[in-house]
């Protein structure tokens, strides 16, 4: 994570309220990665946009005819 502060006295809030984040965010640990299954939303968006990418290939075959 990179962490942006400013050497600004005007700044001073901002910089400890990112460096304080930015220790919390260090101290936390994940687990291996895990491969989510595919939920039904997301296999439905899939067909969609599989079917809108063959739609467009014919479309464009067409026009080259």
């Amino acid at each position: 994570m990179f962490v942006q502060i400013s050497p600004s006295d005007n700044d001073v809030s901002e910089t400890l309220s990112s460096l304080n984040f930015a220790s919390r965010v260090r101290r936390i640990e994940l687990g291996p990665a895990k491969k989510q299954a595919d939920t039904f939303e997301l296999q439905k968006t899939k067909q969609m946009v599989s079917f809108s990418c063959h739609l467009c290939k014919l479309a464009f075959m067409m026009n080259l005819y």
